[in-house]
């Protein structure tokens, strides 16, 4: 028996195969080669600054670790979170951070899921990763056009990660990369499921409920840094 929520996502479906969607014009010279996007990092630097993230590239994995390493000296973080990427485990971040001077405090998702099984208000899995002043996570694409982070919520990767410390760190590869949104939609709609819960991050937090006054920070992270692995 075909569920309601199947329905609705066969019609959503069937409507995008239908559409056509223009290519926004600042791809019209980035063309892909061999299926592949041919990365803009101009026009993705330019985004990134408008919205007022900072954009790392690098060719090494040792390169871009030594800028994780400042960049958390520069922000004085004391206890971390971290979670596995595209390009390191959390065993392998575990044991070059650890080997640093500053002796972090670091939080993982194993300890967040031990705090739910002991059940202690103090030691909650919320109450930690608030605690923590700085989180490294991975994502699943970055969108060139807005400057976009796109992370799913799942085991090991989670939302809340991106939304409780002050200052969130995104590990990516350059081959995660997308031109804009419809490319997003694409890969989500060619997965074996359609993920209930997507977040999609543009720079800090940001609100401007109050008379349409954009104020930044707002109730989320107050810093956003972007590293990306590009060893082609």
């Amino acid at each position: 028996m075909t569920s309601p929520r199947d329905v609705i996502l066969a019609r959503l479906r069937s409507v995008q195969r239908d559409s056509v969607s223009p290519v926004p014009p600042q791809y019209a010279k980035s063309p892909e080669k061999n299926g592949v996007l041919q990365i803009p990092w101009k026009e993705l630097a330019d985004q990134c600054a408008a919205a007022n993230s900072q954009l790392y590239r690098f060719t090494t994995k040792n390169d871009l670790q030594t800028q994780l390493c400042a960049s958390l000296a520069n922000c004085l973080a004391r206890s971390i979170y971290i979670e596995e990427n595209q390009i390191w485990t959390v065993n392998e971040m575990q044991e070059f951070l650890r080997s640093k001077p500053d002796h972090l405090s670091i939080v993982t998702e194993t300890d967040l899921i031990d705090a739910l099984h002991q059940g202690s208000p103090e030691k909650s899995a919320r109450r930690q990763l608030a605690d923590c002043e700085v989180a490294i996570t991975g994502a699943d694409f970055l969108i060139v056009s807005t400057a976009t982070v796109v992370k799913i919520n799942k085991p090991g990767h989670l939302r809340l990660a991106s939304l409780l410390p002050s200052i969130h760190l995104v590990l990516i590869t350059a081959s995660s990369i997308l031109a804009d949104l419809d490319s997003l939609f694409l890969r989500l709609a060619a997965l074996a499921a359609m993920p209930s819960d997507v977040a999609l991050i543009t720079g800090p937090s940001r609100t401007a409920d109050i008379e349409k006054v954009l104020v930044m920070p707002a109730h989320g992270p107050k810093e956003l840094q972007i590293f990306v692995l590009d060893q082609e």
